[in-house]
């Protein structure tokens, strides 16, 4: 299911037949309203259809702007109940879609972990508790655009979608968290012959291979589209850099390695169909 973007149409109900009118930068939950919000949808493709009747289609978490009032469709996960996690717990559960959390006054228990979800499933957690001074360090298996995200005090929240094609974790909208991105520089990485065999990581993207001291092999993860990398061998002694394609990804047309001799370069973009050109 494609993750919808809800533009609000009030088109049956004022807004004063809501039990709470929502706030610029509130999250609103249509489960505590007396009453539904009619919606239209518009689909990734520009499709745009509109419920019928109010209560055909429930929306569970939205975040008002002042330029627009967007809401995020909870998609993938099936479920829209919220649960709390105790201070000591430290694995954030998938199979809700708002999470509440209490931070620990012991270190031990001052990270935390989320798990790979499935395609487009959305997940808030939100910080009800912190007694002491520590802070909550949140790291998810995979992501992309960020590494870790930091809570602080009650209030502190985070909304997160996971995305298919190796693409992870991404942040839909936060406030009060800090997140932890990959440093800048290490999006252009330098290696020597004592790094080979190097697996590019999801921060790489300008692979400067110093090849002097000998030759180096560099392996692709798995391709996803638009993923991009610039791949130098900056060596003058006869050594290549071989480029070997992950699992059944194609390379430039083949399922092969590729070498790089001295002083080329190469840069070369993912395509879901066409694979590395």
């Amino acid at each position: 299911m494609n993750i919808l973007l809800l533009i609000i149409a009030f088109l049956f109900l004022p807004i004063g037949s809501f039990a709470q009118s929502p706030e610029f930068g509130n999250a609103y939950n249509s489960k505590t309203g007396k009453k539904d919000i009619c919606i239209k949808m518009r689909t990734e493709d520009g499709t745009t259809t509109e419920s019928k009747r109010c209560k055909e289609l429930r929306i569970t978490t939205g975040y008002f702007t002042e330029e627009d009032e967007y809401f995020l469709l909870n998609a993938g996960s099936g479920v829209s109940d919220a649960t709390s996690m105790t201070s000591a717990e430290t694995a954030v559960p998938l199979s809700f879609a708002h999470i509440k959390k209490a931070i620990a006054t012991d270190p031990a228990f001052s990270t935390g972990t989320l798990a790979d979800g499935i395609a487009n499933q959305t997940i808030t957690i939100t910080i009800t508790e912190n007694p002491g001074t520590l802070t909550w360090v949140l790291t998810p298996t995979t992501t992309t655009g960020f590494t870790s995200i930091t809570f602080y005090r009650p209030g502190d929240y985070a909304t997160l979608v996971f995305m298919p094609g190796n693409i992870g974790w991404i942040i839909f909208s936060r406030g009060g968290v800090t997140i932890e991105t990959d440093n800048p520089l290490s999006l252009t990485k330098r290696i020597v012959n004592n790094d080979s065999p190097y697996t590019v990581l999801s921060k790489d993207q300008n692979i400067f291979a110093d090849t002097d001291g000998g030759a180096i092999t560099i392996n692709l993860p798995a391709g996803f589209d638009s993923r991009e990398l610039f791949i130098t061998n900056t060596g003058s002694s006869g050594n290549a850099v071989t480029i070997s394609p992950n699992g059944t990804d194609l390379f430039f047309g083949s399922n092969s390695d590729f070498d790089l001799l001295d002083l080329e370069n190469l840069d070369f973009m993912f395509n879901i169909s066409e694979g590395w050109r």
